[in-house]
């Protein structure tokens, strides 16, 4: 198993019924190019949400702060990365995300807007864009957040 690859390539077989994914096996340095193949900034998806930066990146997806063509709103948009696209469980994983996101209801939480796909047949979800801090730059210029703020926020 000379640099873990051996390792990586069982777990994603044991993951994927057998098989190993697309990116298990791939060398880290090449995952990135299959990003080349995301939506670009400027690009319009749906024939209503123009992108108009990137906000936002994880092992599955990438958020963009998008304007909603006719109305000139600002949305974000969620868009599945290539490299996952076509794994099932990522997909479902996808699905149950908007399922839940759905349900939400509280003003603390974003709504979904819209569900669709690109014309590549990448699936996306748009939602309320708020703008502000993350939480990340919360908690790294204030410190941790108190048990009542916390609170306040949660309930």
């Amino acid at each position: 198993m000379k640099g873990g690859a051996g390792l990586r390539g069982s777990i994603g077989k044991r993951e994927h019924g057998g098989r190993a994914p697309l990116y298990a096996c791939m060398k880290p340095e090449f995952m990135g190019l299959l990003d080349n193949y995301l939506p670009r900034t400027a690009e319009i998806l749906a024939g209503r949400y123009r992108l108009e930066e990137e906000i936002g990146r994880g092992a599955f997806g990438v958020v963009f702060r998008a304007v909603h063509e006719a109305l000139g709103s600002n949305v974000a948009v969620k868009v599945l990365r290539p490299r996952v696209v076509d794994e099932p469980h990522v997909r479902k994983r996808f699905e149950r995300e908007i399922a839940v996101a759905k349900t939400l209801q509280h003003p603390n939480s974003i709504r979904i807007l819209d569900v669709d796909a690109t014309l590549k047949g990448r699936p996306f979800y748009v939602m309320e864009y708020v703008d502000g801090r993350t939480l990340r730059e919360v908690i790294s210029e204030d410190g941790p957040r108190d048990v009542q703020r916390v609170g306040r926020v949660t309930n």
